[in-house]
């Protein structure tokens, strides 16, 4: 059994590493023929346990003629990009939801008014569909710790 089908918990290597082999996985679907993105997130406030160095852990993934390049580092050179507070990627990690019609619609609505979900670029209906795809694979396997770690989000 590999990591990712035991679960891997938020914002680990591990957790980076099924971030890109959802990706790699959903981008193999025919659906997707000639959607070409360049995309980055970027989680930060992270506890250092589970970031290693900083505060903050992403990735940049571009799709471009099938091909997926992926790497473990967020990027500020991408068509669209997302910045999230760990504590608030914690709500959202798990929720399983389809076409952002249930649960994590309202909580990435509730989190981009406050400010700890922020999007930014231009993010095509066909990216979003896809990124929401590539969530639906992860969500089942991302275990999310159930204690608050950002004392600012907390106090």
């Amino acid at each position: 059994m590999t990591a990712a089908a035991a679960g891997v918990e938020l914002a680990t290597p591990a957790w980076l590493a099924a971030v890109r082999d959802a990706v790699e996985a959903e981008a193999a679907d025919p659906r997707w023929e000639g959607l070409q993105f360049s995309f980055a997130e970027r989680l930060v406030a992270v506890p250092a346990a589970l970031s290693g160095a900083g505060d903050e852990v992403g990735f940049t993934c571009t799709l471009q003629e099938g091909e997926v390049h992926f790497v473990a580092t967020p990027s500020d050179e991408v068509e669209f990009a997302q910045r999230v507070e760990y504590d608030a990627a914690r709500e959202l990690a798990g929720q399983v939801y389809d076409d952002g019609a249930v649960g994590g619609a309202s909580l990435e609505e509730r989190f981009a008014a406050e400010g700890r979900n922020v999007t930014t670029g231009a993010r095509s209906e066909a990216a979003a569909a896809f990124w929401l795809a590539v969530h639906k694979r992860l969500a089942p396997l991302t275990i999310v710790p159930h204690t608050t770690t950002n004392t600012a989000a907390s106090a």
